[in-house]
């Protein structure tokens, strides 16, 4: 499979690296998270807007807060999916994810697009005996085999206020999602 020629597409338009925790302006303008604090930090921190670094369009903070703008979730999860297929596609050795928190440095033979892991050949092996991720999709590293990546998983969204809860309401109204009905309509 030939390369994601929309890859720049998915770069952040003031750092140019893929997006990290990509907001978006009401000018629906993303850049990532860090990007937009430091252009915030810019401007003086007693200032409760922020001017797009695209169109300079001024843009009033929630709460006076970069914290506040919507994610640009689609982003993050493209942006993901580009810097997964570069390294899979790149020259150099992956280690595995698994083995990594153990402080071994075992190479990775097959990236698990369930889980978002590259695993080893010998934790594949135990992935693929556990009943609930015997079904995974895995992609070759060796081969490339199978090299579709939209299988991604999205990871689960947390609650901004209740950070270990997962976000498990959507309201309609909103079109967002909430981690408690209670606490969204309380605003």
């Amino acid at each position: 499979m030939a390369e994601n020629t929309n890859s720049t597409s998915m770069t952040c338009e003031v750092c140019s690296e893929y997006y990290t925790d990509p907001l978006m302006l009401p000018c629906l303008h993303s850049f990532c998270k860090k990007c937009l604090i430091k252009a915030k930090e810019k401007q003086g921190s007693a200032d409760t807007s922020l001017k797009c670094p695209t169109c300079d369009t001024s843009v009033n903070l929630p709460d006076g807060k970069i914290e506040g703008l919507a994610q640009n979730l689609w982003f993050e999860h493209k942006s993901k999916e580009a810097s997964i297929e570069k390294k899979i596609l790149g020259k150099e050795a992956i280690s595995c994810d698994e083995c990594s928190v153990d402080d071994s440095s075992d190479a990775a033979v097959v990236y698990c697009c369930d889980c978002g892991q590259f695993l080893c050949d010998y934790c594949k092996k135990g992935h693929k005996r556990k009943p609930k991720k015997s079904s995974h999709k895995l992609i070759d590293l060796e081969t490339k085999e199978s090299l579709e990546l939209s299988p991604i998983k999205h990871e689960d969204g947390y609650c901004l206020w209740h950070t270990d809860q997962k976000l498990i309401y959507y309201c309609n109204d909103c079109e967002k999602l909430s981690q408690c009905s209670r606490l969204h309509w309380s605003r």
